[in-house]
């Protein structure tokens, strides 16, 4: 008996050397499940696709429902975005990192890329969906507007001169 286990994990260890290490896990596919709310289930299913940029698009059928392809929208603050907006001749291009604490509430930065100022502390950030408001008491400066479809659309106020500006998601700073 001990020499057949001797063999089977002898076996078992040569088998094991030749195998690659399993690949990253991977998001992409349809996932399947259901919500529970009380009595109620309801079967979803959940379509994940990547992007050639790596950015990832979903969209969600409610099979109880007979709900088909309902896009999943970002609705969180948090990442990077970039807009810029028009001074006159001058197009200048404002870059936001904007992250989430642990609290619930966040904190973010601004870079003026044009001007090469990195890193300007916003004051005050207020995000009740879908209205945004970005606060830079040591520019005199304030952001309000919508986030909507990946898109932040709104008026960027400084020294009282307002000027139109929508920002959009990326995938980095």
């Amino acid at each position: 008996m001990k020499i057949l286990l001797i063999c089977a994990l002898s076996v078992l260890t040569f088998s094991l050397a030749g195998c690659k290490k399993p690949a990253a896990p991977d998001i992409q596919g349809a996932w399947e499940g259901s919500l529970q709310a009380g009595e109620l289930a309801l079967r979803l299913v959940l379509k994940i696709s990547r992007a050639a940029d790596g950015s990832y698009t979903a969209t969600a059928d409610s099979i109880d429902q007979g709900m088909r392809d309902i896009p999943a929208r970002e609705t969180d603050l948090q990442g990077y975005w970039k807009g810029a907006i028009q001074v006159k001749d001058n197009k200048l291009r404002l870059a936001l990192k904007i992250a989430r604490m642990a609290d619930g509430s966040f904190r973010g930065t601004m870079d003026s890329v044009d001007q090469g100022a990195r890193n300007i502390p916003m004051s005050s950030i207020s995000y009740t969906n879908p209205v945004v408001h970005l606060d830079w008491n040591a520019l005199g400066a304030s952001y309000h507007g919508e986030l909507a479809a990946g898109k932040m659309t709104g008026t960027y106020q400084q020294l009282r001169q307002s000027f139109p500006l929508t920002f959009t998601r990326t995938n980095s700073p």
